[in-house]
């Protein structure tokens, strides 16, 4: 054979060896770590072996020992064939043969113990015991994962939904790998997970949000791929983008996100308010005032506008300090919406939290129950009236007359608790574990009862005497009525003395 041919033949099989070790490398760096790698790895040492390359095959095997894989136990018992099928001295270096061979073979003197033709034997053994450990090691991971691995029905993807069980599995599957705190295996799994879950918004979202601990890079790189290849148009991932680029200060691109989203959906408010809100932390009030009046315009439906008008005071009030105009707004609000229970408590707190006259607060109380609010709303809103005359009102007969008005349209009672007819019908057992959960002194009085009713007095006289410093009441009427109220309660004079002391110095 010509000089020239020879050397060519070996050029190409030195090729054909570091080529193919690079890709085989290459895809176990990709795939390596799956769960289901089994035939990926056994294709490597297949390949190795061909190549008659021992050192290399007892190497993949050991890094496949190491490896939670679906066929852990099998590639246990293929490494032991291998290693009694072949001779130790070609599975390493000379240098760590001759090291091993000394170590197994050689006695507390230094001579050889034994007959020297059973070293061979004792060396493969040694191989096997240090691989063997390796094994039960891994064998732990195995089981750990097991369950989730077989919980895993469909790994494809495919455009019918998944079902709530296999969604709960692959979210529990990610926290397990999170928790083991490998960062090579959590990204291989969100991939495999990706695969079968690509039209899921908050498997996406975990995975971005995992990576930005790691490479805020990448985690760009993984919303890029959902919102433009997987989910064009689901909003909520969309949004969540726009946000990781804002929060790292890639403004304008989280402008485009949110603009792009907001054409496609342009009645979508969620969209609105965050393109408003990326504008006021930007300090653009008044583009966030424009983006207000866009929105408003296109609101369709009356709750739409109330809920924008509901926002928008609150961007007025705290960003822009101008409680009047806020003000203003939410009553045009109430223009549309008049049965709105939503803008009625914020206009409400609005009036408290400002220098409103009392009979304003009260009309506007008063407003709100002629309107065709649902029941439950004009009852929260009547229990705020009490609350504010019992501590703001500056005439006791307007409360007693809306306390008796709460009383007769909703059966409860407002100053003290009302028993539970269902009390007298609970076995007796039940109503001693009542009585001692909320506390029973010797008489069988309830101890909770009289606290909650001190408690109350103590807010009345607190209010009674801001009126009576005020000249807002008359002392007389006052006290006919505060005596009214606390009559027969033994815990009370103390403060029928302070009144009575009030009543002497006025």
């Amino acid at each position: 054979m010509p000089r020239l041919t020879r050397i060519l033949i070996a050029t190409v099989t030195l090729c054909d060896l570091l080529c193919g070790s690079r890709l085989y490398e290459e895809a176990i760096r990709t795939a390596g770590l799956e769960f289901r790698s089994d035939r990926l790895w056994q294709a490597y040492i297949d390949w190795s072996k061909v190549q008659n390359e021992l050192p290399l095959v007892i190497q993949l095997y050991d890094r496949l020992l190491a490896t939670p894989t679906q066929q852990h136990t099998k590639h246990f018992e293929q490494v032991r064939d291998f290693v009694y099928s072949h001779p130790p001295q070609y599975l390493m270096t000379p240098q760590e043969y001759q090291t091993l061979w000394t170590e197994v073979n050689q006695g507390a003197d230094g001579s050889i113990e034994g007959d020297p033709s059973r070293g061979l034997e004792r060396v493969k053994d040694r191989l096997l015991t240090q691989r063997q450990m390796i094994y039960q090691r891994t064998e732990e991971d195995v089981q750990k994962r097991w369950s989730y691995e077989e919980g895993i029905k469909r790994p494809y993807f495919h455009v019918k939904a998944l079902d709530k069980v296999q969604l709960d599995n692959w979210t529990q599957y990610l926290d397990f790998e999170i928790s083991q705190g490998n960062p090579e295996r959590v990204h291989l799994l969100f991939e495999r997970c990706m695969i079968a879950c690509a039209l899921y918004e908050e498997f996406w979202m975990k995975y971005a949000r995992y990576m930005e601990s790691h490479s805020v890079d990448s985690a760009r790189e993984i919303y890029r791929r959902a919102c433009a290849v997987h989910l064009q148009s689901k909003p909520a991932i969309h949004l969540a983008w726009a946000l990781f680029e804002e929060s790292h200060e890639s403004v304008d691109a989280a402008r485009q996100i949110l603009s792009g989203i907001g054409e496609k959906y342009p009645s979508l408010l969620s969209v609105r308010l965050q393109q408003i809100g990326l504008e006021i932390r930007c300090g653009q009030l008044d583009r966030a005032s424009e983006l207000y009046d866009a929105a408003f315009a296109s609101a369709r439906t009356p709750e739409e506008k109330s809920f924008l008008s509901s926002h928008r005071a609150g961007f007025i009030m705290r960003t822009l300090g101008d409680a009047g105009r806020a003000k203003g707004v939410l009553r045009d609000g109430l223009a549309l919406d008049p049965s709105n229970y939503s803008l009625y408590l914020h206009l409400i707190n609005m009036e408290l939290a400002g220098n409103t006259s009392e009979s304003e607060i009260l009309s506007l109380f008063d407003q709100a129950q002629s309107t065709a609010m649902p029941d439950a709303h004009k009852q929260s809103l009547e229990q705020k009236k009490i609350q504010f005359l019992q501590q703001f009102g500056s005439n006791p007969h307007i409360l007693k007359t809306s306390i008796e008005q709460y009383e007769r349209r909703h059966g409860a009672v407002v100053l003290g608790r009302k028993r539970s007819q269902k009390r007298d019908s609970e076995p007796v057992a039940k109503v001693a574990k009542v009585n001692s959960d909320i506390g029973v002194d010797e008489e069988g009085g309830e101890q909770e009862e009289s606290q909650d009713q001190q408690t109350l007095m103590q807010q009345q006289w607190a209010a009674y005497q801001a009126a009576v410093q005020a000249n807002a009441v008359n002392p007389v009427q006052a006290a006919a009525y505060y005596q009214a109220a606390t009559a027969g309660q033994q815990a009370m004079w103390p403060f029928q003395q302070q009144f009575a002391s009030q009543q002497q110095q006025t």
